[in-house]
């Protein structure tokens, strides 16, 4: 309600008049909840207001709604995405007063993308640079294990220590406005130490006449898992190889052989073992018997010795004439012998089982009388071999009642046939 002057004019004077004058400003009509622009998940609103007077006619999007005491307070439906909510207020008069809010009904996650697949992942390092992009209408809070990371125009990068050997987890959430959630888990393995140790298994395992012994092996790897081994024999180039594996070539002595575990990131593990091989057997050697020649001692003294290049020598065994091989130790005496020759017989064994043998003493003894006849001078022994300095005969003089040649320059398994002349 207005009051007015006015000013009427009566012949020369004026006179004032009060004017009242009625005036109606429109609705006010205000929306309190929810937020303009808010962003929700949840498919009603609750929308709550004020209007400045109980006599409005009000309604939302043109529905009429109740109110009381000038306040109103109603649940809203919401379609997917963009809703427009308006209250508005129409009086008596038909003045009309509004008020509206948009509010965002969004049910999808965010969209979430890596650069790389990290579960799983093998790492030799102590440090990995996660990043990656995140897909959404609204704003997003990404954090991951908690910490929050910076998305900056849809992409995110930091870097996390690597604390632990092995798995180390990772739990990743991304919220947006609308409180969508989308999670994921994956872990990364941390792996700075080499396989396990192992030890290579050589068949032979001691010294043998096998030049081509197989070794066997295996190992684990705790985290990233075997690739595949090498090997390498004494010094040479590593070669990829499988379990078991079979040597080849090998000549005698000890052989040094590696194996290397290499694990899927490169980390390796050398373990070794000695091959022996020994495909010579022992050096020769002379038996010398005490006394050496002709005696009434029934039990002489036998001596020997002789050596291995590689494996060594193991034990001696030895027979007289052809009994059974005996395992002795020099010096050795024998047994009572009887008048004669007799043929004793070393044998050096080595420890691959490799041998030599020789007859102790290595000699033929040849033996005959005095030739009486007055026109035999001398005589001349042939052999059949010849003796190794190429020798053809040898000449002795007849002035002996009895002859004894002792042949030192004969080996054993071999046949003499000796011829004597006068």
């Amino acid at each position: 309600m207005l009051t007015n002057t006015v000013y009427q004019q009566c012949a020369n004077s004026y006179k004032s008049l009060e004017v009242l004058i009625n005036y109606e400003s429109p609705p006010e009509v205000e929306i309190n909840s929810p937020m303009d622009g808010i962003y929700t998940n949840v498919g009603q609103v609750l929308v709550e207001g004020t209007v400045d007077k109980d006599s409005y006619d009000l309604t939302v999007n043109e529905v009429p709604i109740f109110y009381y005491d000038k306040q109103f307070s109603f649940n809203y439906n919401l379609q997917p995405w963009l809703n427009l909510i308006k209250v508005k207020a129409v009086s008596l008069k038909e003045l009309v007063g509004e008020d509206e809010v948009r509010v965002i009904y969004d049910q999808n996650a965010p969209l979430l993308y890596f650069d790389q697949d990290y579960d799983g992942q093998i790492l030799g390092v102590d440090s990995v640079l996660i990043s990656g992009q995140v897909y959404d209408y609204s704003l997003v809070v990404l954090k991951i294990n908690d910490k929050e990371i910076p998305v900056i125009q849809g992409y995110f990068a930091e870097t996390f220590d690597l604390p632990l050997e092995g798995e180390n987890c990772f739990t990743v959430e991304v919220e947006d406005a609308a409180g969508n959630v989308l999670e994921r888990e994956f872990e990364i393995i941390r792996d700075l130490t080499p396989p396990n140790q192992f030890t290579p298994i050589v068949d032979p395992a001691d010294w043998s006449q096998v030049t081509q012994p197989v070794i066997s092996f295996e190992t684990t790897d705790d985290f990233a898992g075997i690739k595949h081994y090498e090997l390498r024999v004494e010094n040479e180039e590593w070669r990829v190889v499988e379990s078991p594996y079979t040597l080849s070539g090998l000549e005698d002595g000890v052989h040094l052989v590696e194996v290397k575990a290499v694990d899927n990131l490169g980390w390796s593990r050398v373990c070794s073992v000695n091959v022996f091989v020994d495909t010579t057997v022992p050096e020769s050697f002379q038996p010398v018997t005490e006394p050496a020649s002709w005696t009434q001692n029934v039990q002489p003294v036998i001596s020997f010795e002789t050596t291995d290049t590689h494996s060594g020598i193991d034990h001696y065994e030895l027979r007289v004439e052809g009994e059974e091989l005996r395992v002795i130790e020099s010096p050795y005496t024998l047994p009572d012998l009887e008048d004669g020759v007799h043929t004793v017989y070393v044998k050096a064994i080595d420890k691959v089982g490799g041998f030599k043998g020789v007859a102790g003493p290595k000699e033929v003894i040849l033996t005959w009388d005095k030739n009486e006849e007055e026109d035999v001078t001398h005589y001349r022994m042939y052999r059949e071999p010849k003796w190794s300095n190429g020798s053809e005969y040898l000449n002795f003089d007849n002035t002996e009642a009895h002859f004894e040649y002792v042949d030192y320059d004969v080996e054993i398994g071999n046949i003499y046939k000796p011829e004597l002349f006068t």
